[in-house]
């Protein structure tokens, strides 16, 4: 569906967060028209990135998030909005709604993560990839594919990229979450592909301590890493169904009296129940309750793959 420009303006705007190296542009295509009747897409460029190239990079996810931040203030206008975030960008959308709770200020109505492990204690440790020599650091990367040959066989570009990927990586690499953890408060999406070697069917269960409302969880069957571009319509269903269930209008009317008392409070939204998967959509779903209180970081990190540790472009 085609929706006018002058139409889409009144839309909530979903912030989408990129995959490592990835550009606000190019990072989520056709995603856009797909939502137009639904949301308003709003791609978040970071640092460095696309259109801010020649701006430094981000040092710590923190103050990636308080870039978007920053951003999100100037565009949202004190409407509800929603966050979607693939790959480190998942990673990045938790932090950065664990940024915008620490503030105080508004919080997002709902959260889309696609492709990200669930954060585990400490940082990354086993496998610091942004530290590797530069043909090591991309054939690790390649393997998940995304890096034309193209690129890699262009002396100037691979160099360019690889700034680029090991920025990104490093954001993660030095990441460790807030113990307790924060719990993110709207209610939380998050998406798994069959094939991807960085997440585990497992991941399902341990997003559950990152929750604080109800979590679903949507597995693409037959999918790779890369499956918000290569698995576009069934991604796109999921998050159509879970996007259409958010309660906007009580966070809109939380962010009208936040505005008129001249005071940032959270806003509260009604609790948001998911069922199965949607009606056209080929992915598996599972809906469940975030426990309370959650389990400890101890039993978190038992059985944890170290291959999964960094996500990637």
């Amino acid at each position: 569906m085609t929706v006018p420009a002058a139409d889409t303006a009144s839309l909530p705007p979903l912030y989408a967060l990129p995959h490592a190296g990835g550009s606000a542009l190019g990072a989520f295509p056709g995603w856009r028209e797909a939502l137009a009747d639904l949301v308003r897409l709003e791609p978040l460029e970071l640092p460095g990135h696309g259109r801010r190239v020649g701006e430094p990079f981000c040092e710590t996810l923190r103050a990636a998030a308080a870039d978007c931040a920053e951003r999100i203030a100037r565009t949202a206008g004190g409407a509800p909005f929603a966050l979607l975030g693939h790959s480190i960008g998942g990673l990045l959308a938790y932090e950065l709604d664990a940024l915008l709770h620490d503030r105080g200020g508004p919080a997002p109505a709902a959260v889309v993560i696609a492709g990200t492990p669930a954060p585990r204690p400490g940082p990354a440790a086993e496998a610091m990839l942004h530290t590797l020599s530069d043909d090591r650091f991309l054939a690790a990367v390649g393997e998940l594919g995304g890096l034309p040959e193209a690129v890699l066989a262009h002396p100037e570009a691979r160099t360019f990229h690889a700034e680029l990927l090991r920025a990104d990586y490093r954001l993660h690499e030095r990441w460790a979450p807030a113990d307790p953890p924060h719990r993110v408060g709207a209610p939380l999406l998050v998406l798994l592909a069959a094939d991807d070697p960085l997440t585990r069917m497992d991941d399902a269960q341990r997003w559950r301590r990152f929750a604080a409302r109800t979590l679903t969880t949507r597995i693409v069957p037959g999918a790779a890493h890369f499956f918000p571009v290569d698995r576009r319509e069934e991604t796109l269903a999921a998050v159509r169904a879970f996007l259409a269930r958010v309660a906007w209008e009580p966070h809109r009317a939380a962010a009208r009296n936040s505005a008129s008392a001249a005071a940032i409070a959270s806003p509260c939204i009604k609790p948001t129940v998911a069922s199965g998967p949607s009606a056209g959509s080929s992915s598996a779903a599972i809906s469940m309750p975030s426990p309370n209180p959650p389990p400890s970081p101890a039993a978190e990190s038992a059985n944890r793959s170290p291959r999964r540790s960094s996500p990637t472009a």
